[in-house]
């Protein structure tokens, strides 16, 4: 049996992305964003988050950067050229996370296999209060998963 991944490998609050994920559109391999919003050692899980760049409705266009909650809309907002990460990094256009559809767990040996293979990249680490923005946010949401909830309130 192989070695888990060490949690230290893949740091909470991490910016990461996804060069080439197959979201079996048919469309081929796209470029995706995921943040590690929180980790369990004893389940070796991550809670992530796939946020989209793309976004047609007025309420999102027009509402600042941090939590939305306009119905039926239930996201976090990270607005263009707002420094997210303690190194500096900002997304270039405004960037959603979805409470109800853009939240998925996985193992970190998941994303090792990603990072062996050169198609994960570490953009940098959310700053602690955007990170604490983001999770209370995506906590507080009527449109999260119940087990995602649970997972969020543990320890």
């Amino acid at each position: 049996m192989a070695n888990p991944t060490p949690l230290t490998s893949f740091p909470t609050g991490g910016l990461y992305l996804f060069e080439e994920w197959d979201f079996g559109s048919g469309r081929g391999p796209q470029q995706k964003f995921s943040i590690i919003i929180k980790q369990d050692v004893a389940a070796c899980l991550v809670l992530h988050c796939w946020p989209t760049k793309v976004e047609r409705s007025d309420v999102l266009l027009r509402a600042n950067h941090g939590c939305v909650r306009a119905s039926p809309y239930s996201c976090y907002k990270f607005k263009a050229g707002r420094i997210v990460t303690s190194n500096g990094w900002q997304f270039n256009r405004d960037t959603y996370v979805y409470a109800g559809s853009g939240l998925d767990m996985n193992t970190l040996d998941v994303l090792a296999v990603h990072a062996k293979h050169g198609k994960l990249r570490l953009l940098g680490i959310l700053t602690d209060p955007e990170l604490e923005r983001l999770r209370l946010c995506l906590h507080d949401s009527d449109d999260i998963k119940m087990r995602f909830k649970r997972f969020l309130n543990q320890g």
